[in-house]
């Protein structure tokens, strides 16, 4: 037996399973790693607020994964079940913003795409985006403390900590 220890999609920290992975053909097993994309509790009490965005390095890096997703989606049954389930793994910048439902609303658009990001309740964003929010949830942050209690006005709904983790 191989075992290994999962690892949670969304936030990369560990989601306390330990996952046997055979005999791997005389290889020794990677000592962690993400086997599915069930949220671990946390994440899943996020998805519960609002939505997830996981920054990624560049449009190029949602683009590759795209393209990954619809030739895995392509092969014959036989090999989707041989290799698994189909796991993204665009290069990430390191931010992770839970953002509201009601900003999703009002910043995605055709329509289309912003149901289906409402429906699995987080989505890949370009880093660039991800540190505008950040940087204006700051300056609201910043905002509130020199002039007290703001009205929320929906342009900086994220909730982002020290290297775009959430706050724990």
């Amino acid at each position: 037996m191989n075992p290994s220890l999962g690892v949670c999609f969304y936030c990369l920290e560990s989601n306390n399973e330990l996952v046997l992975l055979g005999s791997n053909l005389g290889k020794e097993a990677p000592h962690h790693g993400v086997y599915h994309m069930e949220p671990c509790e946390k994440c899943a009490g996020y998805m519960k607020q609002g939505v997830i965005l996981i920054g990624v390095t560049s449009h190029e890096e949602i683009a590759r994964v795209e393209a990954a997703r619809r030739e895995y989606k392509s092969q014959d049954t036989w090999s989707q079940r041989r290799k698994g389930i189909f796991i993204p793994n665009p290069e990430r910048s390191g931010h992770f913003l839970v953002m509201s439902e009601d900003w999703v609303k009002r910043a995605i658009n055709p329509p289309e795409l912003r149901d289906n990001v409402l429906k699995c309740r987080w989505t890949f964003a370009e880093k660039e985006l991800c540190e505008m929010l950040n940087r204006a949830d700051k300056e609201l942050h910043a905002r509130r403390l020199v002039d007290g209690p703001l009205q929320r006005d929906g342009h900086a709904e994220c909730s982002a900590g020290p290297r775009g983790l959430p706050p724990g």
